[in-house]
């Protein structure tokens, strides 16, 4: 089994009941395939950011399961038959390990300082840290301390 991520917009107008009783539907047509759900999906109705078949609203759901891969194309072709569906996409699901990464790497980001470049010159090394102004004889003591003189 795959993990997969299903994401769909139903038509605003129908009820939030409607709405409710349509998106069961779906989970129990992946149910009867076998398929196992990772949690819940809530219904949220978004403004979209483009007219869908004369919408401008719609109820956002997304739905993360896992599916033999061979049994995609049946639920891939009820969604396309039914008309309260605006639009539909199935795509695989990251792992958690490609999650965990991306964490990882957004906190580095949100961590590491801004370096300004010059145009078309490229950063290579360590992040450059902050230097404090050293006086004439600070480095005379550094010397002294290094030659021992």
């Amino acid at each position: 089994m795959k993990n997969y991520q299903l994401t769909y917009l139903i038509s605003p107008e129908l009820s939030e009941e409607e709405a409710a009783k349509l998106s069961e539907q779906i989970v129990s047509f992946i149910q009867e395939r076998e398929g196992t759900l990772d949690k819940s999906p809530q219904t949220i109705k978004k403004k979209l950011g483009q007219p869908i078949k004369n919408k401008t609203t719609a109820y956002s759901i997304v739905l993360n399961f896992h599916l033999k891969p061979e049994k995609i194309i049946e639920i891939e072709k009820n969604l396309k038959n039914e008309p309260g569906i605006l639009r539909h996409l199935i795509s695989k699901a990251p792992t958690q390990k490609i999650v965990k990464e991306r964490e990882l790497t957004a906190k580095f980001f949100k961590k590491a300082p801004a370096t300004k470049l010059k145009s078309g010159e490229q950063f290579t090394g360590p992040l450059p840290q902050e230097r404090k102004k050293v006086g004439l004889k600070e480095i005379e003591k550094k010397l002294e301390e290094i030659l021992k003189i």
